[in-house]
């Protein structure tokens, strides 16, 4: 989305009591140069509001490409070979990588790591490697998009279509058992009629028959403008 609007300059000097001849013509043109200018003005802020939520998109995408760098680097510094699926029987270092039953990398984060499933106890024993769920989700509700993954919309308990294709009860990303769900609800009045208003973020591993919030503050709203610019976006429990 780039910014297309301009905003047309005054073509001539503001009417002036110093020059009585003129007054009239000069504030007739002001006034009328004056009348196109909110539409402008509101239809540049809309597109600025629009691309500054891309750029925070841009930037969570580069963000989690960075943490995904880092983790991958340690991985292969700390462990120095290929990774194989975990076992319940091998007892894992610190740092130690190993594949979950969901396909997904995990590091250990403590030495004589012995039967703990990284698939259950995540935060604990196990850190996974990729993705980091919030920044995750942000690259998702800011862009809508998450590279790798199928999308599609849903209807109330996860009917297919949705009922309303235009405000879906909620969105999905998928890849194999993973599930990223934006659960979401639309504006009713004002700036935000019709608009997306909130989208609460959950992940599963469980092909969705599960899920849990992707942080502490799962649920971003939307602040719009009376002409229904997003204007603020914050994240709450």
């Amino acid at each position: 989305m780039a910014i297309t609007q301009t905003i047309t300059g005054f073509s001539g000097l503001p009417p002036s009591t110093s020059d009585p001849t003129n007054f009239d013509a000069r504030a007739s043109t002001t006034l009328a140069e004056m009348y196109d200018l909110p539409a402008e003005v509101n239809t540049w802020a809309g597109q600025a509001n629009t691309l500054a939520v891309t750029i925070s998109g841009l930037e969570a995408s580069a963000s989690l490409s960075a943490v995904t760098a880092q983790e991958a680097a340690d991985a292969v510094l700390a462990q120095g070979t290929t990774a194989n699926a975990w076992s319940s029987v091998t007892t894992y270092a610190l740092y130690q990588v190993a594949i979950g039953t969901d396909g997904r990398a995990y590091r250990s984060l403590q030495a004589s790591n012995l039967n703990h499933n990284p698939v259950t106890d995540v935060g604990t024993w196990w850190r996974p490697l990729n993705p980091d769920l919030w920044l995750a989700a942000m690259l998702i509700v800011t862009t809508g998009l998450y590279p790798g993954w199928a999308f599609a919309a849903q209807g109330p308990v996860g009917t297919y279509p949705p009922t309303n294709p235009d405000k879906p009860a909620a969105y999905v990303w998928s890849r194999g058992v993973e599930r990223y769900r934006a659960s979401l609800t639309w504006g009713t009045t004002g700036g935000e009629a019709d608009a997306l208003k909130t989208a609460r973020m959950e992940y599963s591993n469980t092909s969705g028959s599960s899920y849990v919030s992707v942080s502490s503050t799962p649920l971003v709203t939307l602040t719009y403008s009376t002409s229904g610019a997003v204007i603020a976006a914050a994240w709450s429990a």
